[in-house]
């Protein structure tokens, strides 16, 4: 009886979401790749590495505010990867975007940022003394004239620091 009641939660739960995907292929597609990786050149010196690639057929003009790595364009969340999935706290901080020209993509054309992890949530290298920390990712890019790409999320895993012994 549970997987009957499972079943029928998963069929209304999803049926909104194809929905949004049908009409979403009525608009003028804009395409972009991003790609995230963990760049750690310390312990205390840990980073979330973003490269935007336009994948679409038309130049996008995208703000300095709406780039992933300008203040918090791009949804994070870190959360300790042990069994109390207990998630770090983000050190909030006033983040106006710069004035200025939009960064210019063309077809096939790549822009490169990093977010400082361990500037923004203060207790990531503490918990990395004891257990790995996985970071959630979310981004919803708007170009000049309003227009929104698709989201795309994704996780990375940071391993925990081994302490190094002082042995010789």
């Amino acid at each position: 009886m549970l997987v009957k009641r499972f079943w029928l939660f998963l069929v209304f739960v999803n049926l909104p979401l194809a929905l949004l995907t049908a009409n979403s292929a009525d608009r003028n597609t804009i395409t972009m790749d991003i790609e995230t990786r963990i760049r750690t050149e310390s312990v205390t010196n840990i980073f979330l590495d973003i490269t935007l690639k336009n994948d679409s057929s038309n130049v996008l003009r995208i703000p300095n505010g709406y780039l992933p790595w300008d203040g918090y364009a791009m949804t994070i969340a870190l959360v300790e990867a042990a069994p109390t999935s207990t998630p770090l706290k983000q050190e909030l901080i006033i983040s106006d975007p710069l004035p200025g020209k939009p960064w210019r993509l063309k077809k096939g054309t790549t822009l490169h940022g990093q977010i400082n992890l361990t500037s923004r949530f203060p207790d990531l290298t503490r918990v990395l003394k004891r257990t790995d920390v996985v970071v959630f990712w979310s981004y919803q890019p708007e170009t000049e004239d309003k227009q929104k790409v698709d989201r795309v999320g994704g996780w990375l895993q940071i391993p925990r620091q081994m302490r190094q012994s002082s042995r010789r």
